[in-house]
């Protein structure tokens, strides 16, 4: 099984992310690759996550949310793979394209108290929305491993839910 991570240079997984892969690897049996784009980079790169053909495609923070298709869909919705938004902090710069259609496949999970309820209510279209356990304390006390176990225990949720092994 392919995770996709779709994060920025000098972002959360920069720190976590060697951790992440190798409880995902080792833990899970999956193999992770990065897809690091520099912050502020607008290029389309859903070809990019295409050519990797994931089974899972992981991102932070509604990054991409903004290519859309010449339909003005969000490009994620043409992806074949199932999709799991952290989203790490409240609002968010691409928050306004919770509003367009979004994919059954996408699995959203909040970090923030009250993050997860607000975000229902104000798009009540979501298809998953979830408040993430275990995030706060583990970031307060910078401690990598939790991180990346709360990460990996996002993963294998969405792994069951969706029946992939």
């Amino acid at each position: 099984m392919r995770i996709v991570v779709v994060a920025e240079k000098q972002s959360i997984f920069d720190t976590y992310g060697a951790l992440f892969r190798e409880r995902a690897e080792q833990g899970i049996g999956c193999e992770v690759v990065y897809l690091l784009r520099e912050k502020g980079n607008r290029k389309n790169f859903i070809e990019d996550i295409k050519r990797l053909a994931p089974d899972i495609l992981l991102t932070t923070n509604l990054l991409g949310f903004e290519q859309c298709t010449l339909t003005d869909n969000l490009a994620y919705n043409l992806l074949n793979c199932k999709q799991i938004h952290l989203l790490l902090a409240k609002n968010l710069q691409n928050e306004e394209y919770l509003q367009k259609q979004l994919s059954i496949a996408m699995f959203f999970y909040c970090t923030e108290d009250g993050h997860a309820e607000y975000l229902e209510s104000a798009y009540p279209h979501l298809p998953y929305i979830k408040q993430i356990a275990g995030w706060e304390p583990a970031m307060k006390e910078h401690n990598m491993e939790t991180v990346a176990q709360v990460w990996c225990t996002v993963l294998r949720e969405v792994m069951e839910k969706c029946h992939l092994h």
